[in-house]
């Protein structure tokens, strides 16, 4: 048999096995899609506040404090969204209650 045949062979093995992980693992993010989309969020936020823990890093504080201040900050950024939110519906919520009633 040609040395190419078994090198075309053996890298055509390798793409099925790899369409196939593919399938599979694209199969599982949708089964398990409040998993994933959680998985989504939390590297959105993570890349988000990656640049102000690395600036406190080189700024001499220490990892486990840099790492408070960090969810410190996203702590409170996610408060205010939500406080924000909560004030941008509060009008709307006596219509809210008198419809489901």
């Amino acid at each position: 048999m040609p040395r190419w045949l078994e090198r075309a062979g053996a890298l055509s093995w390798r793409i099925a096995v790899l369409i196939g992980l593919g399938a599979v693992l694209t199969w599982l993010a949708f089964t398990l899609g409040t998993v994933t989309a959680s998985v989504i969020v939390a590297l959105i936020v993570a890349a988000t506040f990656a640049p102000l823990g690395q600036g406190l890093r080189r700024r001499g504080w220490s990892g486990t404090a840099s790492a408070a201040a960090v969810t410190g900050a996203a702590v409170l950024v996610g408060g205010l969204l939500l406080l924000l939110l909560a004030l941008a519906f509060a009008p709307y919520i006596p219509t809210l209650v008198s419809a489901f009633q």
